[in-house]
């Protein structure tokens, strides 16, 4: 009877373990490399974001600024999340920096310019401007 009991408390605590396993939404390799924003200022209809790229280099840029914008269109960011209130945004400017540690004091390593209605581009929706 006691080596049931250890036999079934053994399964239950392997059940658990495996459970938790299972259930972790992400590795933590993945959130490592994914960009995040830091910091979100709504000026009018005007989006400014903060985001860290969390790597050490930016290979592609245009690449980049793409994965930003597809990020911020599903609301995919991991430390801020966007209210409803976003679809009415007519432009979203992001400040990109490398590392959390190099935003104070440092230039950001590129800026994207994103939406309707910002310089010669009304009324359509894409990437307006990368600076390097």
């Amino acid at each position: 009877m006691f080596k049931r009991r250890i036999w079934i408390l053994c399964v239950i605590v392997v059940l658990i373990l495996l459970t938790k396993h299972f259930w972790e939404s992400k590795p933590k390799e993945d959130l490592a490399m994914k960009p995040d924003v830091v910091n979100s200022i709504s000026i009018n209809q005007d989006q400014y974001l903060t985001v860290v790229a969390n790597r050490s280099k930016i290979e592609d840029k245009e690449e980049f600024a793409d994965l930003l914008i597809q990020m911020y269109k599903e609301n995919s960011f991991q430390t801020i999340k966007f209210s409803g209130d976003i679809r009415g945004m007519t432009s979203v400017n992001m400040r990109v920096y490398l590392q959390r540690e190099e935003i104070e004091g440092h230039a950001p390593v590129m800026i994207v310019q994103y939406g309707k209605g910002v310089g010669n581009l009304c009324k359509s929706e894409r990437i307006i401007a990368i600076e390097y």
